[in-house]
């Protein structure tokens, strides 16, 4: 598919492109460690790291859109699918690790509330080049990406006291 800049089917396009919204979830599951700085005191800073897979069943590339073209009647219109980046494995699983700090403030017995700030660390597909004009297929690549984040907790504590646990 060839068009020029000001074609009305680019602008039809870009349009459904821009207005294009894909709902995607992805499930972690990891393995790690934190260290406790004075856990026995009213406030407890800490840091932990982790390593893990994600799961998604959404993909970060593909990239599809339309435009409408008119018969030779000029009465009825068509809605043509493009496929700018096709991905036919929208499942995929990726390594991520994730780096938190943070402090736990005692709030009663058996309970704390946590402020930690964390920076997860994931390599997602990106494309590395254009796609072919009527398949969508593209080089693809990797890039990695620092998600940061900022978690307010409520932690319920289980602990184990002469025999029984909370």
């Amino acid at each position: 598919m060839s068009h020029t800049a000001g074609a009305a089917e680019t602008r039809d396009l870009c349009t459904s492109l821009g207005q294009s919204n894909t709902a995607a979830t992805s499930v972690g599951v990891s393995i790690g460690a934190a260290y406790r700085i004075a856990s026995r005191q009213d406030i407890s800073p800490f840091v932990s790291a982790r390593i893990g897979a994600l799961i998604s069943e959404e993909s970060t590339v593909d990239l599809r859109g339309y435009y409408f073209t008119p018969d030779s009647a000029n009465v009825n219109t068509q809605q043509i699918t493009v496929k700018v980046f096709d991905d036919p494995n929208k499942n995929r699983i990726d390594i991520y690790g994730q780096l938190t700090a943070g402090f736990a403030i005692s709030a009663g017995h058996g309970y704390q509330i946590r402020l930690e700030g964390r920076d997860n660390y994931v390599r997602l597909p990106v494309p590395l080049s254009p796609s072919n004009e009527s398949s969508g297929k593209f080089t693809r690549g990797r890039v990695g990406k620092h998600l940061f984040s900022v978690v307010l907790g409520f932690d319920i504590v289980l602990e184990k006291k002469r025999g029984r646990r909370y």
